[in-house]
């Protein structure tokens, strides 16, 4: 053995160092918009704790020149002021949507792996939930991965593949070359056939076995002098074997047309070898075509025999010089091997196609046997014809040609990839449908071209040279037997290596895109209500309705508590219905908008009569007329336990966020940690009104007072549903009026 490289130097060292690189810098789609929301969230807090403290601090200041001098209670004032303006900026600030993030990502991450889906990374939840294109790999993810040959040519004769009912010369040959061409392993466990290595030559080595053949007899090590692996641009592979200088094989197999311009002659069943003419070949291609319809993958396996001078080579061959020699083969057989449609395929991508996803198959097939599955899994129309020369159906090579192929660029060990030509690949994406006779470099350059028009990109493979475009994509998912590298390369594992799995990625991520949204309805309102209340408090009566601790209770409640109630919702029947987000979507759509801004409205109207006549309805004395925050008051406790209690009852309401959803207890009971905290925090509420004297700043209120308080906050839930049906009822005639 020569070693010519090492460690990144070499193929595995090149994958590697690719899969290793950090992309921590990288932001996910949804880290992009909650970056985007915590900023506008941010700017508008600081702006309101400024007014509110500049506007504390200027009744101050009147008070002092009023009296005409600045004791310790001033002081004290503007410093109770600036703290306050710091309470709004924390209860506003968003501190608690990375936790909302997080626990919605592990809880999803928990409910995948119970079916069947290991996530590496946590991003990959959320990603998956935007995802617009699935890139996906025909074999081991369309197919079942369980090659078998179900068809077979001895030479251009067709022959029983269950009895060889040829010469025993004719076994021989066919047995060398096989057993000497292949890498591949099938031995039996307990009784039960175990495969190592390519499926495709476990097929063939399955083939021999049947026939009664021990491919260990065939298969001399100590013979072999050189092998040239299967690569994905000769679509070949070849082996030298030398008994002795006198004696000596070269074996190829491979792709049928590629093998077939090699051959000049034909071994036939009688074990004599004749001359290939022209009619023989096109007799073979009729039948690869007729192959090809019934979905047969194809591999045929020559050999030249005779002198180690006579094959044209010497001892110590290179691979050039094994490439010069196998021409003027003779062609052994030709297989036809059957890898079945997997029978959950075709629903999964109809499912995707439901809900958004534009799926593209990528093969290393010909356009044929590409055609057939497409046809089978409904990404084809039943009466496509690829004759058309639509761009549905692109060979790899001409692929590569057209878009100017992968342009790798490396600065500081940083490997980075362009497309050559972006304006001819955004024309030919919008008809591709399926990648065929591709390599792994037509993969990688499919999936930097998607991501480039700012589309959320996911990948399937299970080889060694898949591992870049796993890499490179938004989500790399691996079957559970794929390779090592293409496994570290992935961020999620299908530990079934079952389609409908990508479904239920989807399914999960998407919710965790609707829990978010349910957190932020929930958490924008609450905090657009106090805003309003402390700033409008702050300039009518010269001091907030709420201190500092109620405020930071309120925090608490709308932070934590809600991500852990509104952050571990299950998805619906109706999550896939909804479109994916898009890369540019905005997180907030107009109808959550809508509900924000009606009940903000609302809950400020209602707080704020409370605030202004409050004392009158109640019979209370105003909480302004008393040495407020030091001296409790009846007036701003009620103020406090109603605003409190419409934020409990809007959490219920934030549970469901789509127009049509009218029942916000639908489903309730299903949820076990969302009952517990809304019980958790109803309960808290009522030991801080009744026990929470001068540290909550609370006075007692008497039953009735409290229970009218549930019942104003319960109203929330009417606001809602009329607001839906209005929008419904209002859609549903703007359509019969276009109708």
């Amino acid at each position: 053995m020569i070693v010519c490289c090492v460690g990144s130097n070499s193929t595995i060292g090149k994958h590697l160092k690719l899969i290793l690189q950090q992309y921590s810098d990288e932001a996910t789609p949804l880290e992009e918009k909650l970056a985007q929301i915590g900023l506008h969230i941010g700017i508008i807090g600081t702006i309101a704790a400024a007014v509110i403290f500049t506007t504390l601090s200027i009744f101050i200041i009147s008070d002092v020149v009023e009296a005409g001098k600045w004791d310790d209670s001033d002081t004290e004032h503007v410093f109770t002021a600036f703290i306050f303006a710091i309470t709004i900026l924390v209860v506003v600030i968003p501190e608690g949507l990375p936790l909302a993030v997080t626990l919605s990502l592990a809880f999803s991450m928990k409910k995948m792996k119970e079916e069947k889906i290991f996530v590496k990374h946590l991003k990959a939840c959320e990603t998956m939930g935007g995802c617009q294109e699935l890139l996906i790999d025909k074999t081991g993810t369309l197919t079942k991965n369980e090659m078998k040959v179900i068809k077979a040519l001895i030479g251009i004769e067709k022959t029983n593949i269950r009895i060889p009912e040829v010469d025993s010369k004719v076994v021989s040959i066919l047995g060398a070359s096989v057993a000497r061409n292949t890498t591949a392993d099938v031995h039996s466990v307990d009784g039960n056939i175990e495969k190592a290595g390519n499926r495709t030559e476990c097929a063939l080595l399955m083939f021999l076995m049947h026939w009664g053949l021990n491919y260990h007899q065939y298969r001399n090590m100590k013979t072999q002098v050189m092998q040239v692996p299967f690569n994905s641009q000769a679509k070949m592979m070849s082996t030298f074997n030398v008994e002795n200088p006198d004696d000596a094989a070269l074996y190829i197999k491979g792709a049928p047309e590629r093998i077939m311009r090699r051959c000049t002659h034909m071994l036939k069943s009688d074990g004599n070898i004749v001359e290939i003419t022209s009619a023989d070949k096109e007799k073979v291609n009729e039948k690869l075509i007729r192959w090809s319809q019934k979905s047969l993958r194809t591999i045929a396996v020559a050999y030249k025999a005779g002198s180690v001078k006579e094959i044209g080579l010497n001892d110590n061959p290179n691979k050039d010089e094994m490439d010069k020699a196998t021409n003027g083969m003779v062609l052994v057989a030709i297989f036809g091997i059957e890898d079945p449609v997997r029978d959950e395929a075709k629903e999964a991508i109809e499912t995707l196609r439901k809900t958004g996803v534009t799926v593209r198959i990528i093969t290393g097939d010909n356009p044929d046997i590409a055609t057939r599955i497409g046809k089978n899994c409904s990404i084809l129309a039943d009466d496509y014809d690829y004759n058309t020369n639509n761009d549905t159906i692109i060979l790899g090579k001409d692929f590569d040609r057209r878009t100017g192929g992968l342009i790798v660029k490396e600065q500081d060990e940083v490997i980075s990839y362009s497309i050559g030509d972006e304006q001819e690949f955004k024309k030919m994406e919008e008809h591709l449908r399926i990648l065929a006779r591709c390599s792994p470099q037509d993969k990688l350059l499919l999936t930097i071209g998607m991501r480039g028009l700012e589309r959320i990109v996911a990948v399937t493979g299970d080889g060694t040279n898949d591992a870049a475009a796993l890499q490179r994509a938004d989500v790399g998912i691996a079957m559970m037997t794929a390779t090592p590298m293409a496994k570290e390369a992935s961020d999620i594992i299908l530990l079934d290596d079952n389609i409908q799995s990508i479904v239920t990625a989807i399914k999960w991520g998407r919710n965790i895109y609707f829990n978010i949204r349910r957190y932020l309805q929930f958490q924008l309102t609450v905090n657009a209500v106090a805003l309003f209340l402390c700033l409008i408090g702050a300039v009518a009566v010269k001091s907030s309705p709420l201190t500092a601790v109620q405020m930071l209770w309120v925090n608490l409640m709308m932070d934590s508590l809600a991500a852990l109630a509104l952050a571990t919702q299950d998805p619906d029947s109706k999550v896939l219905e909804s479109a994916p987000y898009g890369k540019n979507e905005y997180i907030l759509s107009p109808w959550i908008l809508a509900n924000i801004i009606i009940q903000s409205v609302y809950q400020v109207t209602i707080v704020l009569i409370v605030l202004f006549w409050g004392p009158d309805i109640f019979g209370c004395e105003a909480g302004w007329n008393s040495d407020w925050p030091e001296e409790e008051t009846v007036h701003y406790t009620l103020c406090f336990n109603i605003f409190v209690m419409l934020q409990l009852f809007n959490q219920i309401n934030c549970r469901k966020i789509r127009p049509e959803e009218y029942n916000v207890f639908s489903g309730i009971f299903d949820n076990w940690q969302f009952l517990t905290i809304i019980v958790v925090e109803f309960s808290l509420q009522i030991f801080f009104i009744y026990e929470g004297g001068d540290f909550m700043n609370t006075e007692p209120l008497d039953p009735f007072q409290f229970v009218i308080c549930v019942f104003i906050g319960a109203t929330t839930l009417l606001v809602t549903l009329i607001f839906k049906l209005g929008v419904i009822k209002y859609y549903e005639s703007k359509s019969a009026g276009h109708k």
